[in-house]
């Protein structure tokens, strides 16, 4: 009983400061000048509070465990004469793959396996962890068989993602991008006192400028989720594909909700099923 006190005093401390934290945030944007109009204060942080809550309670866990039967096929498409690719689910900074599983039970349900995740150090260089992710699809293409895969990729994972395809030679492996919640311009929440990958997500970095604007290479789908009352995302068009891509955008969520909600499933399910059809 001693034991269980101990931990519940801990994981209720954890909640407490991820509460404060997510306040902490939103009064930040409340009070930027760089926000965007449509930002919605009191929605926002009510569902953030929620479904970040959901998502942060797991993270320790999340170093861990990865349930197995997510990466086979799923039930729907096991028997398919043209199978479907693979998906790799890429976190961002801060958390681990313990932020997927949600979205990996929605998206199990309308028909989408084989999900695979990953682990990486976000506090390095994007470039490195790029070409780790490069390694990470080389094994699972190999164990699977594809030709290519789809990553779909939150925050950070976003900009790691979009280096590996058009600075590494991911073009050739992915067939499709979808980033959630990603600064792919930069944001303003990032500083050098936070890491490397940090540094280079100032706007105006010498790794953004260098980065160039969004092209996707031919071959390669990009999609984006974003929202105008993400937190940690300043400018919120940071998140914006502006034209390269279709995309969801959102008013009332924060960084973390679209992780957990059905619209988001739905729509990179209609994606990716979009992408294999026009592959055929």
């Amino acid at each position: 009983m001693h034991a269980l006190r101990i931990i519940a005093i801990v994981l209720s401390a954890y909640l407490a400061g991820v509460v404060v934290f997510l306040g902490a945030i939103h009064l930040w944007l409340a009070l930027d000048p760089r926000r965007s109009p449509r930002y919605r204060p009191w929605t926002s942080l009510g569902k953030e509070i929620f479904w970040a809550s959901l998502v942060e309670i797991t993270i320790p866990v999340g170093f861990f465990f990865w349930p197995w039967w997510w990466r086979s096929p799923s039930r729907k498409q096991s028997h398919d004469a043209s199978p479907e690719e693979p998906t790799l689910l890429l976190h961002g900074w801060g958390q681990n793959w313990a932020d997927w599983w949600g979205l990996a039970i929605r998206l199990r349900s309308r028909g989408r396996g084989s999900l695979y995740v990953m682990n990486y150090w976000f506090l390095g260089r994007i470039q490195k962890n790029a070409a780790r992710l490069g390694r990470t699809i080389a094994r699972i293409r190999q164990e699977t068989g594809a030709d290519r895969v789809h990553v779909v990729a939150h925050s950070l994972g976003g900009i790691v993602t979009r280096t590996f395809i058009e600075r590494q030679g991911g073009d050739t492996q992915i067939r499709t991008l979808v980033t959630i919640g990603s600064p792919l311009a930069g944001t303003h929440r990032a500083g050098g006192h936070w890491g490397a990958s940090s540094r280079q997500m100032l706007p105006g970095s010498d790794f953004l400028q260098k980065l160039g604007p969004l092209q996707p290479p031919d071959g390669v789908r990009y999609h984006a989720i974003w929202s105008h009352s993400d937190g940690m995302v300043v400018p919120a068009d940071s998140g914006s594909l502006h034209g390269a891509g279709e995309e969801l955008e959102l008013d009332d969520v924060g960084h973390l909700t679209p992780l957990l909600q059905a619209r988001t499933a739905d729509a990179v399910a209609r994606w990716l099923n979009a992408s294999e059809a026009a592959r055929k």
